[in-house]
C-alpha cells in the first residue's frame, strides 16, 4: 500500500524558474515563488517586478532633489542647504 514519493525539484537551483532580473527565487514544495528585491514591487499577479519610484513616495526632504535610480534613489540638498538629502538645513555662515 505504499505510495510513490515524488522528489522535489529545486527550480531555483536548476535555473528553470521565470522570476526575472529583479526578483529572488524561493523554492517551495512542488514549485517556486518569486520575491521582489528591495526597491522593486509586483504591480499585478504574474507580472515581473518593477522599480519603485521612491521620489513619488516623497522619501527625501521637501527641499531636496530626488533622483530615482534602478532599485534605489538618491537625495541631495540644494545649494545653500547642508545635509544628506533626507534632512536639509539652511547653511548659515557666521
Amino acid at each position: 500500500m505504499g505510495g510513490m514519493r515524488q522528489k522535489n525539484i529545486d527550480e531555483c537551483a536548476q535555473g528553470i524558474q521565470h522570476c526575472g532580473p529583479h526578483a529572488k527565487c524561493i523554492n517551495t514544495v512542488g514549485g517556486y515563488e518569486c520575491e521582489c528585491l528591495p526597491g522593486f514591487e509586483r504591480i499585478a499577479e504574474g507580472a515581473g517586478c518593477t522599480d519603485v519610484d521612491e521620489c513619488f513616495l516623497s522619501m527625501c526632504h521637501p527641499a531636496a532633489r530626488c533622483a530615482n535610480l534602478v532599485g534605489s534613489f538618491s537625495c541631495s540638498c540644494p545649494d545653500g542647504f547642508v545635509g544628506d538629502g533626507m534632512q536639509c538645513h539652511g547653511n548659515q555662515l557666521l
